[in-house]
């Protein structure tokens, strides 16, 4: 899919391969358990499998970053979050962290908030990881000043 022009600057999320083979299997797994209890007849053990089937694909398919005016806004599924630009400290590339928050890849932007308690940082994760990087440093006008 190619970046949306507007405005707002939407970016699809970079899915890495171990996800993606995860998500995959995971599919796999839960349709042929949804076939094995179809056969017996369990009506409510498939309609639970059925919605962790739903929300297993909705990461794979709902998944991307919006640059807007003031703020990124960040969707993963059901989860989402806002961030404005004048909140964000830091922003750097790294690669291979253990947390995963809205990064869907090892390829990742850190996103550091300034005076807060709870979750300082949060990853992402862009396809086009080269220009969120830029156009990030160039919405944000709280970064610290480089070494």
């Amino acid at each position: 899919m190619e970046v949306i022009r507007s405005d707002d600057m939407k970016y699809n999320i970079k899915m890495g391969l171990g996800i993606r083979y995860l998500f995959f299997g995971m599919s796999l797994y839960f349709l042929g358990v949804i076939v094995f209890l179809a056969l017996e007849g369990e009506g409510i053990a498939i309609f639970s499998l059925v919605l962790v089937l739903m929300f297993i694909l909705s990461i794979a398919v709902v998944a991307y970053y919006k640059l807007e005016d003031d703020h990124i806004y960040m969707r993963v599924s059901f989860f989402y979050k806002r961030i404005k630009y004048d909140d964000i400290v830091e922003v750097r590339k790294q690669k291979r962290t253990k947390k995963s928050t809205f990064a869907l890849s090892s390829d990742r932007i850190v996103i550091k908030l300034g005076n807060r308690k709870f979750i300082s940082e949060y990853d992402i994760s862009p396809k086009d990881i080269e220009e969120v990087f830029d156009e990030l440093k160039r919405r944000c006008r709280n970064l610290k000043k480089e070494d």
